[in-house]
């Protein structure tokens, strides 16, 4: 049996949503996805903050 693509294919990008899907509206999914990415960076960033002061007291007690 051949393969038969889906009419929903675009080459290179999987499958885009069916017709009738409000354009640039994210599943519920995506949505938390980038939100918990988001704290994850902002998490790294006040890590990096503190990183940077502890190396500065390290450096003054030294």
């Amino acid at each position: 049996m051949a393969y038969a693509p889906s009419p929903y294919a675009m080459p290179g990008f999987g499958h885009s949503p069916p017709p009738g899907s409000p354009f640039g509206m994210q599943p519920p999914w995506a949505t938390e996805l980038l939100q918990e990415m988001k704290d994850i960076k902002s998490k790294m960033n006040s890590l990096d903050k503190i990183e940077r002061a502890v190396n500065q007291i390290s450096s003054k007690l030294s």
